[in-house]
């Protein structure tokens, strides 16, 4: 990978969610509550193969998060992130195409061999990810801080 396509998913997974806590942040404080979830990513959590600059802008997601929350806290703002695995995407299936492709084999064998890969049998929904998310802006994950929930099918377990 060239540095300006490393800089531009740096910018797209990390920079984005930095700018974006940094235009409200000073209004949580000042109200003295707030919420912040940041989309991470599985890949966030480990490397794998072909997939270092992501990885990296994951990582970056999760650390990030994890000191944003240790400073957010004291006033009355938690810090989460959400670290999806495979999502039902437009995102998911270009993946698992260029799997496909690379090692000669159809498209739906591809999709076949990424669900068995996930103990579930399946690739998360939206939806899940949204309720992840809507539920860690609740009440009820009132002491959760700082945390990285996986959504994972039960491919990673650590």
């Amino acid at each position: 990978m060239s540095e300006e396509e490393v800089e531009h998913i740096m910018r797209v997974n990390y920079f984005s969610a930095f700018s974006l806590t940094q235009s409200i942040y000073q209004k949580m404080i000042k109200r003295k509550h707030g919420n912040i979830v940041n989309i991470a990513s599985l890949s966030g959590l480990r490397g794998t193969y072909g997939n270092s600059a992501y990885a990296a802008s994951k990582f970056a997601v999760i650390g990030w998060t994890q000191s944003m929350a240790v400073e957010a806290i004291r006033h009355n703002i938690r810090v989460n992130a959400v670290c999806p695995g495979f999502v039902d995407t437009n995102m998911a299936r270009g993946i698992i195409a260029k799997k496909a492709e690379r090692n000669q084999i159809s498209y739906k064998t591809a999709m076949r061999n990424a669900k068995n890969s996930i103990p579930s049998g399946e690739l998360t929904t939206t939806l899940e990810v949204a309720n992840t998310i809507a539920f860690l802006l609740t009440d009820a994950a009132k002491n959760i801080v700082g945390e990285s929930v996986k959504i994972s099918g039960g491919s990673v377990m650590r």
